[in-house]
This record gives structure tokens, sequence and C-alpha cells, in this order.
């Protein structure tokens, strides 16, 4: 099985993430599973440089990958499609960064190995969606066909965080980059057309379950996510803490005192951003050269 990453950019709190992540798959890491992360910035995993292989890759294939219609989302399609290019006849599990694995990862290995594909969770039918990206995407492909696939009243959106493709369906990856460039071409709403891409082609072609009891995904709750992650990654460093106690802490980590998400109170929010705009900062005091 090949456990893929991509990260890229300058926000570090990404490369903290990916750490975090990695480490918590580490421990279930079986010998012929490979970590593989796909980067720009390389040096950011000197950490584990001896446990993971790296893709390298820089911004003029970003650029690239993104597309004719300047997808964004598309450069993870394209990630996963290179992975199972050089990996071929290999389980291919995509996460997200702000991913944690907290289960079993053998019942993640059940279901690839009988031709099972995997994404986060299901988020429900896009014809009952009550976000507005996904009423406008719905009022736009309803009833349509993408390379045979009918989008109906019954077709799911699936969280994307997570992704696992078994090595028997990895021809699916063309399949679902096909139908991403089709819904752009015909001007589809661009919010979730990747996420929405791999939903339609796993659930169509294949047996689609969620591992939502096996990986975390916490892209609801990254701000107090990635408090917690800095705090545990600091202690390693100040403390000298070697892999195998890096390890440890992992192990012991509380992975449920935290929510993976939090609806906030859009109500508060437009107050905290109106009090901010009546009573904005007085002073600030930066140190000068002498």
């Amino acid at each position: 099985m090949i456990i893929t990453y991509l990260v890229f950019g300058n926000d570090h709190s990404n490369y903290c993430q990916a750490f975090f992540s990695i480490l918590t798959f580490l421990p279930q890491k079986m010998d012929n599973d490979k970590i593989v992360i796909v980067t720009d910035s390389p040096v950011q995993f000197n950490f584990a440089k001896h446990k993971v292989t790296i893709i390298t890759i820089n911004q003029e294939t970003l650029n690239k990958w993104k597309g004719n219609y300047n997808l964004f989302f598309r450069i993870k399609i394209k990630s996963i499609q290179l992975v199972s290019e050089k990996f071929k006849d290999e389980h291919i599990l995509y996460l997200d960064s702000d991913t944690f694995l907290f289960g079993n990862l053998t019942k993640i290995r059940y279901h690839l190995d009988r031709n099972q594909n995997l994404m986060h969770i299901n988020e429900g039918k896009i014809s009952e969606a009550s976000s507005k990206t996904q009423k406008v995407m719905w009022n736009k492909l309803k009833n349509k066909k993408y390379s045979g696939i009918e989008i109906n009243s019954n077709t799911c959106m699936w969280n994307a965080g997570c992704i696992g493709i078994s090595k028997a369906n990895t021809f699916l990856v063309d399949k679902v980059l096909e139908i991403c460039d089709l819904m752009c071409s015909n001007n589809v709403r661009k919010g979730l057309i990747e996420q929405f891409s791999f939903s339609i082609v796993l659930d169509n072609c294949s047996k689609l379950l969620p591992v939502e009891k096996i990986i975390g995904h916490y892209w609801g709750n990254k701000e107090a996510w990635n408090k917690e992650i800095l705090k545990l990654i600091s202690s390693f460093y100040l403390n000298d803490l070697s892999y195998e106690q890096q390890l440890k802490k992992i192990k012991d980590f509380n992975f449920h005192k935290i929510p993976v998400r939090v609806k906030k109170s859009s109500t508060r929010s437009r107050i905290e951003k109106k009090l901010s705009f009546i009573f904005p900062d007085k002073f600030k005091d930066y140190i000068t050269k002498s």
C-alpha cells in the first residue's frame, strides 16, 4: 500500500500537519507499505527522510497540473495519478495533511485487498444538500451524464480528505480526471469539482466505503488542532526525544479530546468582525535599532 501525501507551498502549518499524520501511520506501517510525499519542499521532511519516499515537484508542474481551467484542486488528482503510475499494482491511500490514523490500518488493507475503494465519509445526496455550492452544482448537473455516469437524485458527495483506491482500480483515476475536466468545460462551479469527480467515479465503478471510524479528518477545526500539533512537535525537540519516544507520545495521544469539526456561529463571527473594525488596536510598539 502506498500511503500518499501532497504538501506544497509556504504555509508551515501544512507541513506540521503532515508530520503529525505521518507519525500516526508509522507504527502500523508494514514492510511492504511505502509513505510517499509529493512536495515542492523536500527539505521540510528531513525528519523522516529514511522512512519516506519523496517525489519532488516544482511550481511549473503545479501550474501545469491545474489544467486549462486553472482548477487548483485538480492538483490532487494529478498527484494521485503520478503516484499510481510510479507504483503500479499497488493500493493507493491518499491523505490530506489534516488527517490522522486513530483506528486499525489492517481494516483499510482488508477492504482494498477486496477491491473496495474508500473515501472519508459520505456527506449525503447532492440533490438534498443545504450548502449553496452544492445546490448550484446540483442545478447545473442534475440528470446529466459524464463519461457514462449519470448524476441523479441519489448521487452522493463524499469527503475527499482520504481516498483509498485498490490496485485493481487505479485506472479509475484517469476517469476522475476526465470527468473533472469535462465539468470545468461545462462551467460547473469549481468549488467541489475534484471531490465530486472522485465521489461519482468511485461510487459508480466500484464499491465505495467510508473510513471515518479509522481515519480522522479535522478540516472543520484546524485552528485548534494546529495549536495542539505545534505544542506536541515542540515538545519533541525541546525535550530531544528519540524517534521511539516520539512514537510513544503519538501512541499515548488522546485523539478524542479535540473535536474534528466545530460549527461556529455566523452571528458571532459577524459581531467579532464589526467589533474589530469599531475598536481597532490603538497602539503597536516595535523594537528599533539603537
